[in-house]
């Protein structure tokens, strides 16, 4: 959906940004402020996020964008994850989603229904026995 997947191990510092491409966005004399401020808001709602753990490294990816009913909830950790809690609370704290179980794989994908969310800012909480990771995302 952003372009291809990155294979593990490649090199991840080669990424294509708007500027380096040609044609992407047009650039106005008039607004290049608004561009950026846009840009930089859309790719802040698709970042993932990063979390040192006892066990190393784990990277937690939230995917909520206005074409798709779905979100895409993806957990990688270098370790079996094990036990997980992922729970979604919105800005007052009232929970929309919760989930327990054992993951018995390094990674676990959910896609979630955002059909019965409220618009808004919601946060992402996913705790496991090596990590603790909350992340925050947009649902409009």
């Amino acid at each position: 959906m952003y372009g291809p997947p990155i294979a593990r191990g490649a090199d991840r510092s080669k990424v294509f940004t708007a500027s380096s491409v040609p044609g992407i966005f047009a650039t106005s004399p008039k607004k290049p402020m608004i561009r950026t401020i846009c840009l930089s808001i859309g790719l802040l709602a698709v970042a993932p996020v990063f979390a040192e753990g006892k066990g190393g490294e784990a990277t937690v990816r939230v995917e909520c964008t206005r074409n798709s009913s779905l979100i895409n909830i993806s957990i990688l950790h270098e370790r079996r994850i094990g036990k997980v809690k992922i729970t979604v609370t919105d800005a007052t704290g009232k929970v929309f989603y919760i989930e327990e179980g054992k993951a018995l794989k390094n990674e676990l994908v959910r896609r979630i229904d955002k059909q019965g969310f409220a618009k808004g800012e919601m946060t992402l909480r996913v705790e496991a026995r090596d990590f603790n990771i909350t992340q925050h995302f947009l649902v409009q």
